[in-house]
């Protein structure tokens, strides 16, 4: 451990993270995120060699494998005036994407990335869905706003003349489910069968194996009959397997945002 010491010396960087007790020998992630007496992270490998600078003010993921993506992050300094006429100044984290390498994937400058299937990326002139070639899947502008993608699927919306329409896309940025509905329970990061969803003032339970046969099915349309089938029983048959779920109170579990 002591010739890790050294070698951060040699750069004029004093890690405090993985000096001590820790043994990244044993560590089984290929890169390990260390952080500077500035308070800087950058990522080492097992032999203690740096493999990416400390520049970065977070690092939101772990690394295991050589094809990874990183989410990265830097602090962003901003102000505005008040109605009083008094500044408000504060800091917001700016992200974007890195190879384990340390090479750029995505620049550090969007409000959140969100890694799946495909990659959502959120900024202050909208939002926009790549896959991790970098290729294109959902152009900026289509969407006012897209959710994270769950085993294929993302929640997506609109806004036109104040009013939100959602709807689900899939991995190749396909609208599998119509823009037409006033909310959609969120599933990503949940791995469900299936969600709520609000259209004309009423609730259905949607299985998703109407509009996903299979995790990553290209050709798939929703049919009338299943649209019809999503907005007659659906919901009342699996009522009560979400009511048990979520303690008898599906409302604890509405979440939008």
């Amino acid at each position: 451990m002591n010739d890790i010491w050294w070698k951060y010396s040699q750069l004029g960087i004093r890690a405090s993270v993985l000096v001590g007790n820790h043994n990244i020998e044993k560590d089984d992630r290929l890169l390990i995120p260390f952080i500077t007496r500035q308070r800087k992270w950058g990522l080492m490998n097992r032999k203690g060699e740096i493999v990416v600078k400390p520049i970065y003010d977070a690092i939101c993921n772990d690394c295991w494998e050589k094809d990874d993506l990183l989410i990265v992050g830097i602090l962003h300094p901003y102000a505005f005036i008040k109605k009083d006429g008094s500044v408000d100044a504060r800091v917001k984290y700016h992200y974007g994407l890195i190879h384990t390498d340390g090479t750029m994937f995505l620049d550090v400058k969007y409000n959140s990335v969100t890694l799946g299937s495909v990659i959502t990326v959120i900024g202050d002139d909208g939002c926009f869905a790549i896959d991790r070639n970098g290729n294109e899947v959902i152009p900026q502008g289509r969407y006012s706003w897209i959710d994270g993608f769950d085993d294929g699927l993302a929640r997506v919306n609109k806004q036109v003349d104040g009013k939100e329409y959602w709807g689900i896309v899939d991995c190749d940025g396909k609208e599998v489910l119509p823009l037409d509905y006033d909310k959609i329970w969120n599933f990503y990061g949940k791995h469900l069968d299936g969600t709520n969803v609000v259209k004309d003032g009423q609730q259905y339970f949607l299985k998703f194996d109407y509009i996903r046969p299979s995790k990553y099915q290209k050709d798939y349309e929703l049919t009338e009959k299943q649209i019809r089938q999503i907005e007659k029983g659906a919901w009342d048959e699996a009522k009560d397997m979400w009511l048990d779920a979520f303690e008898g109170d599906p409302d604890n579990y509405w979440n939008i945002d």
